[in-house]
């Protein structure tokens, strides 16, 4: 065993879903980092080629072609190549990797991690094409695996490790979790931070290059919804405060990052050590542009937190709303932790400590919700105070109690695939409401939404109007507006 491919397939998406841009793989360079030491280690993004896309069966390909996966594979020759899968749509296109690769370099192992192997290791171990999962943390277990290829140690004492014996899957237990400051600084020396601007030049991100950190891992939930707790076991670690600005400090002088993106699933689950990084992150004058990719939980937000992640550079807010039925909150999705008023408080917290950008996100179309319950969400939410609306449908991710109860209570659709469990697909049918009507339902609402979105604008503009140009102009403008919002609004629901 001597070298080591990381690999991240190319996108596979549905041409009228679109996709978002691309981010350096930050969990392929924290596993290389931790080989480089002991391997000859190489990070094959096949996303890296945001601007090249193609055909890819039914759907479209994002990213490096087969011939330059193939080349750039055999040219490096490696000995394994560990395959990272974060969502469960993105099964299909590893898989074909895994297969493509495999006729190629027939001896080489193949070894798959991420939320997706971690949740569902039987889908991708059957397949025969992945000899080996790794649930749970990779940096230890997959030298670990590596030491075990060479004779030096059993596969038992791999940690997290999966496998076939026959027909059964073999687990071995994930055991003693990572300190967190233990894991090397990311490799970003493997790959070029240029190949992933698009983000910036879609007018997504403030700044360019960026890159991503992750101060924490886990949650302690129990989302009903969520993968995360078949990779952390529920368990919620934090870096020191000082590693995570020293990273931060080496990203900026080092790279030349701009901007970072936080990754964590749940950042401000510990207020206390979110507050005292955002306080070094001040006083080291870290300088960078940021934002929380999850977004923080809204129960734990108060106005001093909002206060110090503004002062420490964050521009964007993303706040789960998750659903305004308190009883679809804490029935179905097991997240009753908040109550609606919470949510107009924060948004008024967050205009004051000076956030540019508040979006708002829920997720409909839960079994045993109601029309009447998504109908009451999708007004809720438009009626806040927010940059955008975000309406994500619930997907039965498999190894989670959403698809446990789906396939017990039979309400997959019929076409259900791995490649549809995308947050803007419909993939189950209920009692309560068919496929088509929920699809429909978030349609409509999103249509109306633009329209008042540019309400809202136009009415900023005719406010600045009368500032500089009379009111007379304005009161007229003004009162013409909302009745044309109005009349758009009434014939939608009739």
């Amino acid at each position: 065993m001597e070298k080591v491919m990381f690999l991240r397939s190319p996108l596979a998406y549905y041409p009228h879903i679109g996709h978002e841009d691309p981010h350096p793989p930050l969990e392929l360079l924290y596993l290389a980092a931790a080989l480089k030491p002991a391997y000859e280690v190489k990070i094959l993004d096949g996303q890296r080629q945001w601007r090249r896309h193609g055909d890819f069966g039914h759907l479209r390909r994002l990213g490096l072609s087969d011939e330059d996966l193939i080349r750039e594979t055999v040219e490096f020759g490696p000995d394994m190549i560990a395959l990272s899968v974060t969502w469960h749509h993105q099964i299909p296109t590893a898989l074909y990797c895994a297969n493509l690769l495999k006729k190629h370099l027939p001896e080489v192992t193949i070894v798959a991690g991420g939320i997706a192997p971690s949740s569902s290791p039987e889908v991708l171990l059957e397949s025969g094409r992945i000899d080996f999962v790794i649930a749970g943390d990779g940096e230890r277990s997959l030298l670990q695996l590596c030491r075990a290829l060479s004779g030096e140690v059993s596969f038992g004492e791999v940690p997290g490790l999966k496998f076939l014996e026959g027909d059964r899957v073999i687990s071995v237990p994930k055991q003693n979790f990572l300190q967190l400051d233990e894991v090397p600084f990311p490799a970003f020396e493997l790959i070029d931070l240029a190949d992933y601007d698009g983000g910036y030049q879609h007018g997504h991100h403030k700044a360019s290059p960026m890159a991503g950190v992750l101060p924490t891992r886990g949650c302690p939930l129990d989302c009903h919804f969520c993968s995360l707790p078949a990779v952390s076991d529920k368990l919620f670690r934090t870096h020191s405060v000082e590693r995570v600005v020293d990273d931060m400090l080496r990203m900026r002088d080092e790279f030349g990052i701009r901007e970072i993106h936080f990754y964590d699933d749940n950042l401000i689950n510990n207020t206390a050590f979110a507050k005292a990084l955002f306080r070094r992150m001040i006083e080291q004058n870290v300088g960078l542009h940021w934002l929380p990719e999850a977004g923080f939980a809204m129960w734990q937000i108060d106005q001093e937190i909002l206060d110090l992640a503004t002062a420490s550079g964050m521009y964007r807010l993303d706040l789960p709303i998750e659903a305004a039925s308190g009883k679809v909150r804490e029935e179905i999705m097991n997240k009753g932790l908040y109550q609606n008023s919470q949510v107009a408080e924060t948004l008024r917290r967050a205009r004051r400590a000076g956030v540019e950008k508040i979006n708002g996100y829920v997720i409909v179309g839960s079994p045993g919700e109601s029309l009447e319950d998504i109908k009451g969400t999708l007004d809720f939410l438009a009626d806040l105070d927010l940059d955008y609306r975000g309406v994500r449908l619930a997907q039965p991710f498999p190894g989670t109690r959403f698809y446990q109860i789906c396939v017990e209570q039979g309400l997959l659709r019929d076409d259900f695939s791995l490649d549809r469990l995308w947050f803007t697909m419909s993939n189950i049918e209920t009692n309560e409401f068919s496929s088509s009507q929920l699809v429909a339902l978030v349609v409509s609402y999103r249509a109306a939404a633009m329209i008042r979105q540019g309400v809202r604008t136009i009415e900023s503009a005719v406010k600045e109007i009368a500032e500089k140009h009379g009111a007379e102009i304005a009161r007229t403008a003004s009162g013409f507006i909302p009745e044309v919002a109005q009349r758009y609004e009434q014939r939608r629901l009739s």
